[in-house]
Formats: structure tokens, sequence, C-alpha cells
């Protein structure tokens, strides 16, 4: 970007009941306000520990905005869902705690600004969320709600066009040289001559920039540019195992005459994937996936820096793994970065639970298209899956009728948008006619859960199941003395009752020998 002007750091929350335009006008109450540094859950602030509803945040700031400059609102994340609002002008809203939000504050811009915007996180009542894992996992308390801004807001500053949306995928590998194709949408005030200009700086190794530029007019309004290219003296980015994780720091600018109107950049490794019946080549060579699943590291993942993400990293390559699955989440940005730099591949799941109203199929497949967008991006992420239906969990739900259609057109809108990665539309359905992935899982107790199921796959028709076992073993709980809640310890008679009961069990279970 040309400018970015943060807005972390203290905001003003109150909860409410409903929202109504009272907040946004001069006789909002001045009693009943509290501050909380963002990015932040709102559960974080000790006297809103057991709120779970709605939220208004308030923020104010100076801007002298410049002529012939866009100016715009981004938020990186937001539980659940929001509407904003800058100075009692309607922005716009979005929904889904992973999907980026992105406003035009132009018009509505002065000296001194009040940004307002409406937070709704409903509970675990709501089953049309798609929230994944954050709603009633096993070990969570019974009040828990994410809600919050838990990524960046901040305001991006450009020139008279901008980049609004960009996707670089490599799509051919041959040694050093590899075919590229570059999609971005640019919004633009007025008709223009532009250079776009893609320049890939090694990241963690030595080496010279490799450089691409494009020429093109751009119409006022919305423009879309498409194109394929090549690049020579390329270093291939590997995982850990096979070999050294070159990453390079990938810049794309939009120029005009020489200015530099709009800029973006990311961390970007150059690699190929393919997996066919659940064989898997990176690069070209055989890969034998070993990994495990992976859970947030917090309740409240705000708070969760890239050096945490790479500490695990550290020990999952001590333990012979070279491959995470994103278990029923998707995590924060700075994950997939450390992830890359790690060398450790991903398996992306979508948040979609199997009590999701297949009715509301339209908000799922709106948040599929940042699904695609967000970890698509990072080269460690490698595939992606919709709906799981392997492994063990306690009064498990089983995916409905009308559920399964709904993961596979999720499935081919993921596979349309980056045909680069394979995706999965209902992991572990144990299929008896083609290869799939299959899980089995076991609970605390050991009258529990299928293991027993997975030697009867060893033979016969259904061996071709475990050729690609994505789920294998039991779920792992913390002791009973540091169960997190609230970010520290809890009393027992807090931790809720269905851990309390596989806990009970497995110390019994412990006890027996």
């Amino acid at each position: 970007m040309k400018e970015i002007i943060e807005l972390n750091g203290e905001w003003e929350l109150h909860p409410v009941s409903e929202f109504s335009n009272l907040w946004l006008s001069e006789e909002a109450p001045a009693e009943g306000w509290l501050t909380q540094k963002i990015p932040a859950h709102w559960q974080e602030h000790p006297e809103l520990k057991e709120h779970s509803g709605k939220m208004i945040y308030r923020k104010t700031f100076s801007l002298n905005p410049l002529e012939d400059h866009f100016y715009r609102l981004q938020t990186g994340g937001v539980f659940y869902r929001f509407r904003a609002y800058l100075n009692r002008f309607a922005l716009g809203s979005a929904e889904g705690y992973f999907c980026r939000g992105d406003f035009d504050l132009t018009p509505y811009l002065r000296g001194e600004n009040t940004l307002v915007l409406e937070v709704d996180s409903p509970g675990n009542e709501d089953k049309s969320l798609l929230t994944g894992i954050f709603a009633g996992y096993p070990g969570l308390p019974r009040t828990y709600n994410p809600g919050g801004l838990w990524q960046p807001v901040r305001i991006l500053r450009s020139g008279p066009a901008y980049l609004r949306d960009w996707h670089l995928r490599t799509e051919t590998l041959q040694k050093e040289k590899a075919g590229f194709f570059l999609a971005a949408e640019i919004f633009s005030a007025r008709e223009a001559a532009v250079e776009l200009v893609v320049t890939l700086t090694p990241h963690n190794f030595s080496g010279m920039p490799l450089e691409r530029r494009f020429s093109f007019a751009l119409y006022r309004g919305n423009n879309r540019f498409a194109e394929r290219f090549s690049l020579d003296g390329v270093k291939p980015w590997w995982t850990w195992d096979l070999g050294d994780p070159a990453l390079y720091r990938l810049e794309i600018r939009l120029l005009s005459g020489g200015t530099l109107w709009d800029e973006d950049t990311e961390v970007f490794g150059v690699r190929s994937f393919r997996m066919q019946k659940f064989l898997a080549t990176l690069n070209g060579e055989k890969i034998f996936l070993k990994g495990c699943n992976y859970l947030p590291p917090a309740i409240y993942p705000a708070g969760v820096g890239k050096e945490r993400y790479l500490e695990d990293f550290s020990l999952l390559k001590q333990s012979n793994q070279n491959m995470v699955r994103c278990y029923r989440h998707v995590a924060a940005p700075d994950f997939y970065r450390a992830a890359a730099e790690a060398g450790v591949l991903v398996w992306q799941d979508f948040p979609l639970n199997l009590d999701y109203p297949a009715d509301q199929a339209a908000r799922a497949l709106t948040q599929a298209g940042e699904f695609t967008r967000f970890p698509g991006r990072h080269p460690a992420v490698i595939v992606s899956s919709i709906l799981n239906a392997s492994g063990y969990e306690e009064r498990r739900v089983k995916p409905g009728s009308r559920l399964r259609p709904l993961a596979e057109k999720l499935a081919r809108k993921l596979g349309e948008d980056d045909p680069a990665r394979p995706v999965i539309a209902v992991s572990g359905q144990r299929s008896l006619f083609s290869p799939s992935d299959t899980g089995f899982g076991h609970g605390v107790a050991a009258e529990e859960g299928e293991l027993y199921r997975f030697d009867r796959y060893r033979k016969g028709i259904m061996k071709k199941n475990i050729r690609f076992v994505s789920w294998f073993g039991a779920p792992s709980f913390s002791g009973v003395e540091t169960v997190p809640a609230q970010g520290g310890r809890v009393a027992w008679e807090q931790v809720p009752c269905d851990l309390r009961t596989l806990l009970e069990k497995g110390i019994d279970r412990t006890a027996k020998g």
C-alpha cells in the first residue's frame, strides 16, 4: 500500500442488546463505555468475561485527507459479523470471522472522525455461523464466545487507482523455470495508462530479484487483469525434509507515469503440488505426508503471534512431521507465514460444522470466495477439505443428506477459483468404489471409538481407503489443573461437564494401568 494508517490500540466498547441509530448520534449514552486494546476478543476484558451477542466498537481519529487519493477501511478479521459507520454514514457490512472487510472512506472523511462498528457474535444456538471448532468444541468454557476485533484494523491510502484483490499461483515448474498465473482486480477513479510490476526478491536466501512488468489501460470503475508468464532462475520451495523452504518477498506495484499509486506485499513460495488418488508429489517428487491435526493454540487467538506458531512447527519437525491439518478453523495470517518459513505443509479445513443448515448455502458460498483468497496466497497450503466425517468426537453428529451436496458444491467452487489446490468435499467418507482419505479415532476411554476397524481396512476391497489416513488416534486435552479458560486456571467445578467426563475416564484408565 502507498500508506498504512493503523487503527489498532485503544478502542471504546459498549455491550448492547440491540443496535440502533442512538449509538451513532451525539446523544449516545456517555456511561457504560469500556476500553480495550485491539486486536482482542471482548471476553478478554475483565468486565465482559461472559458476554455474548452484540457490541458497539468506537474509535476517534484525526486525518487530513489528500486530494486525488483513495482511503479505505480494512478489517483483517471480526468475530463474527459487523456493520461499519464513519461519521454516521453507513459504509457497509461483512460476515465471517476470517473474511476481510474493505470499505471506501474517501467521501466521508474529515479532519476529526468517528468510526463505529456494530459487531454481532451470537452464541452456539445459531447454527448458521461458519465458526467451525469455535462452536461448542469439547474443552471450551460453557459461556465462551470469541466475539471481537481479533485481527488488525487499518486505513489504506492509495493514488487514483488501487488493487482491490490479486492472486498469483505457480502453474508449472521445471527445475529453475516456472510458469505463473496472475489475476488482479483494480478500481480506478479515471481512465489511465498504468504498469503492473511483479517483483520476487529472495526472502530467506541469497539471490537476484526476478521481475515482470505489464502495461495496459484502466477504465473508470472496476478493472480485471489476468496474464500468464514465466520466469527463469527460480528457487523452488520444499518441505523441510526434502530441501530448503525457499521464500520470496512478493511485491505487486501499480504505477502510472512512473508514480506509485498502490502496492501490496506477501511472502511467496514457488512450488507445484499434485495429488491424484491421494498419492502426492511436491515439485514433481513423491512425498510421504505425515502429520497431525492442529487446533488453535489459544481459545482467544488474537494474542497469538508468529513466534508461537514457529515454536509449534519446530516441535512438529522434531517429531518428523511435515504437514498439519488446520482442523475446522481458519487461522491468523501469521500461522500460514510461519508454516511456509518452517517448510511444513498445511491441509486447510473449511469451518463448516456438521449441523450447519443446508438452506443457508448462499452464505457459505459467499465466504468460500474469501476462503480461497486468504489461505490461497500462502505456499504451505496445498489441499482443502469442506466437511469432516472421520475421527471421533463425543455425541458425533453425522452429516445430513442435504449437507453433502452443499459440501460438493463448495468444493467445486474452490476448485474453479484455484485449480492448483486439490479440494476434498467430504473428508473420511470411506468410499467403496474410489480411493478416499479415512480416519480411525477413539475417545479417552478404551471402550470408545473405532480403532478396531482399522484392521478391517488392511484387506480386501477397502484397502485402497488407507492409502491416505487423515485421522488416527485420540484427542489430547490439558491436565485438569491447567484447563484453559478465560486465559488462566479454573476450579474443577468450572470445567465443562463433557470435558470433565472425558478427563475422569482418562484419569481412571491411567490409574488402572
